[in-house]
């Protein structure tokens, strides 16, 4: 068997999947190679669907699914048992957020080689890997392998090979969909453990008004307390979302000193017309004089 690029283990479909696997497309980036001839792609395939604690979906160049490992049906479809072979991604996913992976899905496919991207999915913030080569179809084509799985803490800004991760634009925010902008914010940072003074002092708001919008986050999500909401945004991820908190703030400080800027323009340019008012007066004077 030929060696398999071990930096496209993630691209290995077992021999038992409804596809072509023969053809495992290589990147010219790849640098490391799998170590040992002869290797099982079937065990590696379980290895990947079963025991990686992952999302595995092998999806066609038009976002319909091909092949998809337990935790992806049941995360998708919210059925433990259901099968998703043959559907498409925005049969599961709000429109915006399947439009923005299908085109991750095309922009694999023309650059060969991986895109990432970091958004909610079903209501977790999930990174996701896609990369081309997953195999071929007679009926799909070649398709595109697609890894999610929740990310660790200490992967906040961690590149994956020598892609950058991107900030999804559109969320799936599942049952947080109900939360307004600023409930997210807030349910971010009492996952972080801030306290109520402190996420007072971090948004700038009144302790009164934080703590109204944590009694409307219990309310919405069916909680009673600051423990179950922390439970809730750690489960979820919404903590690695404080980063856009912390943007949020920025831009809202930026446009602050922008307007404060121009109002200084403003009391600048009307004293140069009182300025120019009274020396006018003055010379008038002089000259009746």
């Amino acid at each position: 068997m030929e060696v398999l690029p071990w930096s496209r283990e993630l691209e290995l479909i077992g021999a038992n999947m409804p596809f072509s696997a023969a053809k495992i497309v290589s990147s010219s980036a790849s640098t490391r190679k799998y170590p040992l001839n002869g290797a099982d792609i079937d065990t590696l395939w379980r290895t990947l669907a079963e025991d990686s604690g992952a999302m595995v979906l092998v999806l066609s160049p038009e976002g319909k699914i091909v092949a998809a490992n337990a935790y992806a049906s049941s995360l998708l479809s919210g059925e433990a048992a259901a099968d998703v072979s043959g559907k498409r991604l925005v049969d599961f996913l709000p429109l915006a957020v399947a439009e923005e992976l299908g085109r991750c899905i095309q922009e694999t496919t023309i650059i060969d080689r991986p895109i990432v991207i970091e958004g909610m999915l079903r209501g977790r913030v999930m990174r996701s890997v896609f990369r081309a080569g997953g195999g071929s179809s007679s009926e799909y084509g070649q398709c595109v392998l697609m890894t999610s799985r929740v990310p660790g803490g200490h992967e906040a800004n961690l590149p994956v090979g020598d892609q950058v991760v991107r900030r999804a634009i559109h969320q799936d925010s599942g049952q947080l969909s109900v939360l307004t902008s600023r409930e997210m914010d807030i349910l971010a940072l009492i996952g972080l453990g801030y306290t109520t003074a402190d996420i007072a002092k971090k948004l700038e708001r009144s302790v009164k008004t934080v703590e109204w919008h944590r009694v409307a986050l219990g309310s919405k999500l069916g909680v009673s307390n600051r423990v179950e909401l922390a439970r809730i945004a750690i489960g979820a991820g919404v903590s690695r979302l404080f980063g856009d908190v912390n943007q949020k703030e920025a831009n809202h400080k930026t446009s602050d000193a922008k307007d404060n800027g121009h109002k200084d323009n403003g009391h600048k340019e009307n004293g140069h017309k009182e300025n120019g008012r009274k020396d006018e007066k003055t010379a008038a004077v002089a000259k009746a004089g």
